[in-house]
Order: structure tokens, then sequence, then C-alpha cells
């Protein structure tokens, strides 16, 4: 099941199966992803894109942080 978030500062978030997908109208600089303890368990500087995909190995809830390029930040929680 494929589910898509709210276009918020011009991000959209995706989830599929064990994929996070990231859509920003303008660059993305960073993404972080945390567990619910706070656990930092994928991280990523100088993406420099629009697009973004990473595959998790565990199930379960993550908070994605995603860093645009002029610093601008969006906080999303999603379910693998």
């Amino acid at each position: 099941m494929s589910t898509q978030d709210q276009n918020y500062l011009g991000i959209d978030v995706y989830t599929n199966t064990n994929k996070i997908y990231v859509k920003a109208q303008d660059q993305i600089r960073e993404v972080i992803i945390y567990d619910m303890t706070g656990k930092i368990v994928y991280q990523k500087n100088n993406i420099n894109s629009t697009e973004f995909e990473h595959t998790l190995f565990s199930k379960g809830l993550f908070i994605v942080k995603i860093i645009k390029s002029k610093g601008e930040a969006f906080t999303k929680k999603v379910l693998l």
C-alpha cells in the first residue's frame, strides 16, 4: 500500500512497503530518519536533488526530517 502526505513546503512524502520516498519542489539538502526512541537510523547530507528514496529493513514508525537547501525543515511521521 502506498500513502502520500499533503504537500507542505513543496514536499511530498510517500511510503511503499519498506521504502520512503521524498519529492520536493526545491532541492533537498539533508534527510534524517529517526526511530521512535529518537535514535538516528539514517542520515544523508549534501543530497542536492529534488528526489530522495531510502530502503529501511525494519518495520515500524519513523520520523523523517527533510531540510531543504534554503534551510526550511519539514518533519513527518511515517509507518512502514
